[in-house]
Order: C-alpha cells, then structure tokens, then sequence
C-alpha cells in the first residue's frame, strides 16, 4: 500500500484488509483499488475517504471510469448511459468534468460509510463489473 499526503479512513482500510485487496491511497486520501477479471480484462476504482451525511446517514461513494471523452459525450454515449440508469438496482451513471475539456462517464454507488465487509465487497464488485462492461462496451478496449 502507497500513502499519499493525507491519511486514509482507517474503516475503508480495515474493509479492503478484511477482503484481502491490495489498493493505495492517493493526495487526497481516497482508496484506488485495480482489479483483474478471469476474462483478462481489468478495471481500477476509487472508494471515497471522505462521506456525506443525509440527517444521521453517513455515506460514502464508490466510483469508476468506464468512458473518457473530449468534450461533452455524444448522443449516443449519453443515451446509452441514461438507459442503462434505468435497469440499474443501485448506482447510477454520472459525467464528473476533467482537465482540458475532458469528461469521464463514471459508475457510482452510495454505501453507509459504516457498512459490514460483504455489502462493501458486493457494492465494491458491482462498481468494477459494471464499469468495466460499459467500458467494454463502448470502446471495445480495456483501459487501466
């Protein structure tokens, strides 16, 4: 594991440890967790150290980039995208502004800042697994 310049929660440690995952933190203090799937293919996520609080809930994100565009996405990328929302039991699909005019399609899950290892292990693998097939799907690739 890698320490950047702030300290990561010490929650999201204990659960990726528990899970036997190995990640770094960045500058900022979130997670960065890589992945490979049998198939070959692989696909990095990002757990926020940082939460939100809605009353007494406190929540964290789990995110992933399946898409990179220059500019804002084409219709047909954003249609897609909006589409899948729909099928979708939990997540959603969102567009996070870049550098120079880029814009990364991310997949991203709300979890209870709290949660037990198997709902953070299960909301973890469904954010890799659904990104990772967006991405596929879009750009017939595989980008870490």
């Amino acid at each position: 594991m890698i320490f950047g310049t702030k300290k990561g929660d010490r929650r999201v440690q204990n659960l990726l440890e528990l899970l036997e995952l190995k990640y770094s933190i960045d500058q900022d203090g979130d997670f960065k967790v890589i992945v490979e799937f049998n198939d070959g293919r692989s696909q990095v996520a990002f757990i926020d150290s940082d939460t939100q609080n809605i009353g007494d809930f406190e929540i964290r994100e789990i995110w992933s980039v399946a898409y990179v565009s220059e500019g804002f996405l084409d219709i047909d990328t954003a249609n897609t995208l909006l589409l899948h929302n729909h099928q979708l039991k939990m997540g959603s699909w969102r567009l996070i502004p870049g550098e120079d005019n880029t814009f990364l399609a991310t997949f991203c899950v709300q979890i209870s800042a709290d949660c037990d290892p198997e709902s953070f292990g299960q909301a973890l693998g469904l954010v890799l697994e659904t990104a990772d097939e967006m991405e596929e799907k879009l750009t017939g690739r595989d980008h870490l």
